[in-house]
């Protein structure tokens, strides 16, 4: 979770992070298994054929949430890319903020603004250990990325409540 080991292996692999969060989704009854709805999945494509356009070339492993949502938010993102990007599934990019204090924490405040939530001393330490996990992961992927001599890769994240100090 150190702040400069990720910027100086992202740095070195001369890229970009693009932190996505999955599209709206279908109410039930155990989060893990929320799909996108229709909405959610024009969302993803959406995104993909507009700012997506611009992240690419994209680099060869994309980090994503394993839960069904965040796969498919990123397959349609992807698009005609994703023969060229494989999606390495990341447990702790969905139980880092899922755990019972996240889903506390979420019940409690539910959709709010992210400011809202970095106000209060315990929701800030839960998302400051998913961002530290997630910045240690994309740091990993960067420092496993060939080098690009041309052109700027861009790593992609998608996952849930994306925060990152750094």
């Amino acid at each position: 979770g150190d702040a400069s080991a990720f910027a100086a292996a992202v740095q070195r692999a001369d890229a970009r992070v693009a932190y996505l969060r999955h599209g709206n989704t279908a109410p039930t009854d155990r989060d893990f298994e929320r799909v996108l709805t229709k909405e959610g999945r024009w969302q993803a494509s959406a995104a993909g054929k507009s700012f997506g356009l611009s992240l690419r070339p994209f680099a060869p492993v994309a980090l994503c949430s394993p839960a069904p949502r965040a796969t498919e938010t990123l397959d349609i993102f992807l698009g005609d890319a994703r023969d060229d990007v494989a999606v390495a599934e990341a447990a702790p990019l969905y139980d880092g903020t899922m755990q019972p204090e996240g889903s506390a924490l979420f019940k409690e405040l539910g959709y709010a603004p992210l400011e809202e939530y970095l106000e209060r001393e315990r929701a800030s330490e839960i998302l400051g250990a998913y961002a530290a996990e997630a910045a240690d992961l994309v740091a990993a992927a960067a420092r496993d990325m060939p080098a690009a001599p041309r052109h700027r890769k861009t790593i992609v994240l998608c996952a849930h409540a994306i925060y990152s100090p750094l």
